[in-house]
C-alpha cells in the first residue's frame, strides 16, 4: 500500500529537554488524498506544538521510522529538529517499543485505519519539576494544561512520548453513492499507483441476521477511468428485496472502508420512518442525544425515550410530568416482561446518583414482586449520558460495581444506526449488556488498548 500515499500531515507536541527539541507526542497521518483544514502553530518557551502537511512518497514512511529507532533527529519541521528519545541511551538497549493496531477484519462502517506506535522515554522524566512553570506558560495562551494541548491537536498516547505513523485507506467510497429502492449505485475509488486485481468490492445485507455477501466485484472486472492520481470505478445492481446494505472496499485482502446505504423510503422500521417525517434523517434527534447545548438538554429525557421507542421499547416518560420529580426519568416495559429504570443526564453521573437508581431498582423489584408475582422477569437500572466513553471511567467503575448498565455517547450512536431496522428490543438490550461486560472485561484483564465494537 505505501505506493499509493502521496500526503502526509504531521501533528506534533515537543519541548526544550537539555538542549534538543523533544517529542512528547505525534503523529504521522499517510492518506492518498489532502487533509483537510490545518491546525494553527503554538510556541511557548518551552513548549512547541502543531501541524503540518507534507508531500511524500513510497519511501518517506520508512525514512522517518528508521530515523526514530535508530535515535535520529526527524525530518526537519519547520525549521526545529525533533528527536523521540529512547528509555535510556542506545548503547545499552534497543530503547524503543512499539504496538501495531490493525484495522478490525469486521468494522461495521467508516474507513480503515493501521496504526505504528512508537514509544521512547516516560513524558514525566522530561517534563520532570517543570509542570508548573509550563502550565503558567500554556496559561498565557489561552490553555489550561499540557493534556489539553495534546487533545488541541489529535494527539492520543499514554504516559510515554509516542510517534504514532496511521496508514489511512488506499480506496474509497464516493458520498454520492446511494441506494434508490432496490437499485444500488456505488461510486469508488482505488489510488492510480496500485494493481487493480488486488482490489475487491463486496455488497451484504446490514441486518443483523444477514449470512454471506450479497453480490462481489473484483477489480479485473471494473471499468475503470482515471482522474488525476486515483482510478474511478462505478457498480450498479439490483436488490432482490428492498434492505439497508453495508458496501465493503478491499485491497489485498484488507479492509479499507465500509460504507452503509439506505433509501429512507424503504427503511424496514415504520417507527422510524414516521418520526422521520418530523425529523428527517433524524439529525434533530441525534443532535440532542449526542451533543446537546444550552437549552437543548432540557429535551435529552424526551430524546431518549423516542429513541427507545423507535427500538421497539414501550417507554413511560415519567420526568415529563409535574409532580412526580422523585421518580425515574423513564419507566421502560420489555416484551420479555422485563422492566428498565432509566435515568438521564448530559454531564457526567456521580455515585449519589448511582446509589439513588440502585434504591429506585430495589423498591421497584419488590412491588412489582407483591403486585405480579414471578411474571416480572428482572428489573434493569439504566444510566443514559451524551457524554463519550472516554470522558466516564470514574462513574463506569461505580456502575460496574453497582451492576447499573451505563449508556454513553457510543452506545447512543449505535442505537440511532439500529433503529433502521426492524424493531428488536431484546437483540439491542442483549447488545448493550455485551458492551457493558466487554468494557468490564476488558478493563480489568486487558494488557493492551482495545477498539470498540
Amino acid at each position: 500500500m505505501l505506493p499509493a500515499y502521496r500526503y502526509a500531515v504531521l501533528s506534533y507536541a515537543a519541548i526544550v529537554h537539555e538542549g534538543t527539541t523533544a517529542v512528547l507526542r505525534a503523529r504521522l497521518d499517510l492518506s492518498i488524498d489532502v487533509s483537510g483544514p490545518i491546525k494553527q502553530p503554538l510556541a511557548t518557551a518551552h513548549l512547541f506544538a502543531g501541524q503540518i502537511q507534507l508531500s511524500t512518497t513510497a519511501e518517506s514512511a520508512e525514512t522517518w521510522i528508521r530515523s526514530v529507532v535508530s535515535g535520529d533527529w526527524l525530518p526537519v519541521v519547520e525549521h526545529r529538529l525533533l528527536k523521540l528519545l529512547p528509555r535510556v541511551p542506545l548503547a545499552y538497549s534497543d530503547g524503543y517499543s512499539a504496538y501495531y493496531e490493525p484495522p478490525s477484519p469486521r468494522i461495521q462502517a467508516g474507513r480503515a485505519i493501521q496504526r505504528l506506535t512508537l514509544s521512547g522515554i516516560n513524558r514525566d522524566q522530561i517534563i520532570g519539576l517543570r509542570y508548573v512553570e509550563i502550565d503558567r506558560e500554556l496559561a498565557d495562551v489561552g490553555i489550561d494544561s499540557v493534556n489539553e494541548l495534546m487533545q488541541i491537536y489529535g494527539l492520543r498516547g499514554s504516559g510515554e512520548t509516542t510517534l504514532e505513523i496511521t496508514a489511512g485507506p488506499v480506496s474509497v467510497m464516493d458520498t454520492e453513492s446511494r441506494l434508490d429502492g432496490r437499485r444500488a449505485f456505488v461510486s469508488f475509488s482505488l489510488a492510480r499507483a496500485l494493481r487493480t486485481e488486488l482490489f475487491g468490492i463486496s455488497v451484504r445485507s446490514a441486518g443483523p441476521n444477514s449470512i454471506g455477501p450479497l453480490s462481489t466485484l473484483n477489480g479485473q472486472n471494473i471499468e475503470w477511468r482515471q482522474q488525476r492520481d486515483s482510478l474511478l470505478g462505478l457498480w450498479e445492481f439490483e436488490l432482490a428485496t428492498s434492505d439497508i446494505i453495508d458496501c465493503r472496499t478491499t485491497y489485498a485482502g484488507r479492509v479499507q472502508e465500509v460504507v452503509r446505504l439506505s433509501d429512507p423510503n424503504t427503511l424496514p422500521n415504520s417507527r422510524r420512518t414516521l418520526l422521520s417525517l418530523v425529523d428527517p434523517e433524524l439529525k434533530r434527534l441525534r443532535e440532542l442525544l449526542t451533543r446537546p447545548s444550552g437549552k437543548q438538554r432540557d429535551d435529552f429525557e424526551s430524546a431518549v425515550a423516542l429513541l427507545l421507542q423507535m427500538l421497539g421499547f414501550a417507554p413511560m416518560h415519567i420526568g415529563a410530568m409535574s409532580g412526580w420529580s422523585g421518580e425515574p426519568d423513564i419507566l421502560v416495559s420489555c416484551p420479555s416482561g422485563d422492566v428498565l429504570l432509566v435515568e438521564c443526564t448530559t454531564g457526567a453521573p456521580d455515585d449519589e446518583k448511582v446509589s439513588m437508581l440502585v434504591s429506585r431498582r430495589a423498591r421497584t423489584r419488590e412491588d412489582l414482586l407483591r403486585a405480579q408475582g414471578e411474571t416480572v422477569l428482572d428489573v434493569t437500572a439504566m444510566l443514559v449520558t451524551s457524554l463519550p466513553s472516554a470522558e466516564l471511567e470514574a462513574v463506569r467503575r461505580k456502575s460496574d460495581e453497582c451492576d447499573v448498565l451505563l449508556l454513553c455517547r457510543e452506545d447512543l450512536e449505535w442505537a440511532i444506526s439500529r433503529s433502521e431496522f426492524h424493531p428488536a428490543p431484546e437483540f439491542v438490550l442483549q447488545h448493550w449488556r455485551g458492551r457493558a461486560l466487554a468494557s468490564l472485561l476488558t478493563k480489568d484483564h486487558s494488557p493492551t488498548p482495545s477498539g470498540a465494537d
